[in-house]
C-alpha cells in the first residue's frame, strides 16, 4: 500500500469570499431610520455619495409599503436634520442668526408757533382776524439698513441709512375781533341800527374770508426721510432731518396762506346814515 502524502488545495478564505454584513443593512448598527423601517434601505450605503438620493428612495419606498402616516411620523421625528448624521449633532441646537440692527426710536418735532392778523375796517369801522400756526412732524417706522458713502465711520461703526415716512399735521386757529355799536356812544338809536347793520352783513363776512385764507393752513402732508451715516449717530442725524424738513414745509404753508389773507385787502366801505333823521354823522369800515 502507497503510503506517500496527498496534496490537497487550501480551503479557500472565508474572508474574501463570504458576504459581509454591513452594519446600515438592517443590523445592530443601523441608524435608528433603518430599525424603524427595515429593509427599506436599496443600494448604496446612506453615509456615503448619493445618500441624498438614496433618501429620496427610502421615502417613496416607505410611502409605497407603510403608507403617508408613517412617511409623516418619520419625517418628524428626523426633523430638519437628516437622521443618518452622527447624534450629537441630530440633537445640537440650531446656530442662533444675528438680529437685525433694531430700528430708530420715533421722531417728532414741533415747529415754533407763529401768528398773522387780518384787518378788515369817524364813525371807522375796522375788523380783525387773527391766527395762529403751529405744526408737528413725527416719524414713527424708521427702518435702517446698510449703506455706503460713509467716509469717517470707524470699524465698529458702520455706515447705515435711516428712512421712512414722515407725517406732518397743521392746525391754523383764528379769532375774529369785531367792533361794538357800544364803542360810538354819540350815535342815536337810527344810526345805531345802521352801524350794526354794517358791523354784521358787511365786516363780518369779510373777516370770514380772513378765517377761510388762514384755515387753509390746517391739514395732514406725508413725505419721505432719510439720511445716512455712522451707526452711532444716525439717531441724531435723522432727527435733525425731520425738523430741517418739517420747518422748511412749515414755512412755505404759513406764507402761501398769508399772501392769500392779504390778497382780500384793502377792504372798504361806506356806512349811510342818509336815511337817519337829524344824523350828522358819516362813517366808513373796511380793513
Amino acid at each position: 500500500m502507497d503510503h506517500s502524502p496527498t496534496w490537497e488545495p487550501p480551503a479557500r478564505q472565508q474572508t474574501r469570499d463570504a458576504p459581509r454584513a454591513e452594519p446600515w443593512a438592517g443590523g445592530p448598527g443601523a441608524p435608528e431610520a433603518v430599525r424603524l423601517a427595515p429593509g427599506l434601505w436599496v443600494g448604496g450605503a446612506p453615509g456615503g455619495r448619493g445618500g441624498a438620493s438614496l433618501r429620496a428612495g427610502v421615502l417613496q419606498r416607505m410611502q409605497q409599503v407603510q403608507g403617508n402616516r408613517a412617511v409623516r411620523r418619520f419625517v418628524q421625528r428626523c426633523g430638519a436634520t437628516p437622521c443618518d448624521c452622527p447624534a450629537e449633532q441630530q440633537h445640537a441646537e440650531p446656530a442662533p442668526q444675528a438680529a437685525a440692527p433694531p430700528d430708530l426710536a420715533p421722531v417728532t418735532h414741533h415747529s415754533p408757533e407763529s401768528t398773522a392778523a387780518g384787518f378788515g375796517g369817524p364813525v371807522n369801522l375796522r375788523g380783525r382776524t387773527d391766527a395762529s400756526f403751529s405744526a408737528t412732524h413725527a416719524a414713527a417706522n424708521i427702518a435702517l439698513r446698510p449703506a455706503s458713502g460713509c467716509t469717517d465711520c470707524a470699524d465698529d461703526d458702520p455706515c447705515v441709512r435711516a428712512a421712512g415716512p414722515m407725517t406732518s399735521t397743521y392746525v391754523a386757529s383764528t379769532t375774529v375781533t369785531l367792533p361794538a355799536v357800544t364803542d360810538f356812544p354819540d350815535l342815536n338809536e337810527c344810526e345805531q341800527r345802521v352801524v350794526q347793520n354794517a358791523i354784521t352783513g358787511t365786516l363780518a363776512p369779510h373777516e370770514q374770508r380772513h378765517v377761510r385764507a388762514f384755515n387753509q393752513y390746517s391739514g395732514t402732508t406725508q413725505q419721505a426721510a432719510s439720511v445716512t451715516g455712522c451707526r452711532s449717530g444716525i439717531q441724531a442725524a435723522f432727527d435733525t432731518e425731520v425738523q430741517r424738513l418739517g420747518d422748511i414745509q412749515d414755512a412755505a404753508r404759513q406764507q402761501s396762506v398769508r399772501n392769500a389773507s392779504a390778497q382780500l385787502d384793502p377792504f372798504t366801505f361806506n356806512i349811510d346814515f342818509s336815511k337817519c333823521p337829524d344824523s350828522s354823522s358819516s362813517g366808513s369800515g373796511g380793513d
